[in-house]
């Protein structure tokens, strides 16, 4: 064997032994280190905990709400099913009330925040506000979703078709940074803007049920009526 054909030859075998050396690292961090989350939703506590012992994780009860599953049953989950997640890691679960069903009332017409608080009031959870100029009737419903008549489960998400105008004149952005939900919706009203979609996150270095960012940043002139959407720290 010539010597360009020896270095061709030790270099392959170099990139053999490196492909499966990594490969078998990989396998190695994986098993040791990770671990796929497993869906525990429909099984009571005392099932789900018999499946988590078997992978070093460990459960953790937030609550309990109606659900489409029976009652004592998991209904959702943080991690979701099938993150891949540290060994050790805390699953946090929440209980099935039961399957208790309710009628959607005809939120057509409603002022939003009236709409958003007699849907929470009958146990629906808000999804999305979506927004279009149809009768000029400022922050008045025009629909939901599921639609008025509708049977659902309680705990049932719901979603909501507004209708808005821009009246013309322009206000500045109120800084809502640092402020709770309610105070936020206040800043909001008193300056004719709409709040929109809430989003959550979750940072254990800020306080918790504050606005940490808004879709329109404080300071910047927009019109009224105009949507501003936030997130939230859990």
């Amino acid at each position: 064997m010539n010597k360009r054909g020896f270095y061709i030859s030790s270099a392959l075998m170099l990139i053999a032994i490196l492909f499966f050396s990594g490969n078998i690292f990989v396998k190695y961090y994986f098993n040791e280190f990770l671990i796929v989350t497993p869906d525990l939703t429909n099984f009571s506590i005392s099932e789900a905990e018999k499946i988590v012992s078997k992978s070093s994780l460990a459960i953790k009860k937030m609550g309990e709400d109606y659900s489409q599953y029976d009652r004592e049953k998991i209904f959702s989950q943080e991690p979701e099913a099938g993150e891949i997640i540290k060994k050790g890691r805390v699953i946090r679960v929440w209980i099935s009330r039961g399957q208790d069903q309710i009628v959607v009332p005809d939120f057509g017409g409603m002022d939003l925040s009236d709409a958003k608080a007699s849907a929470e009031k009958l146990g629906l959870r808000i999804k999305n506000i979506s927004y279009a100029q149809k009768n000029a009737v400022y922050n008045q419903v025009i629909s939901s979703d599921p639609g008025a008549g509708s049977t659902v489960y309680r705990n049932k998400e719901i979603s909501f078709l507004v209708d808005t105008k821009r009246v013309g004149s322009k206000v500045r952005m109120p800084d809502l940074i640092g402020v709770d939900i309610s105070s936020g919706k206040r800043l909001l009203k008193s300056k004719n803007l709409i709040l929109g979609n809430i989003e959550y996150i979750q940072n254990s270095e800020l306080e918790s049920g504050i606005i940490v960012d808004s879709g329109i940043q404080p300071g910047i002139m927009t019109f009224e009526g105009t949507v501003v959407d936030v997130i939230i720290n859990r």
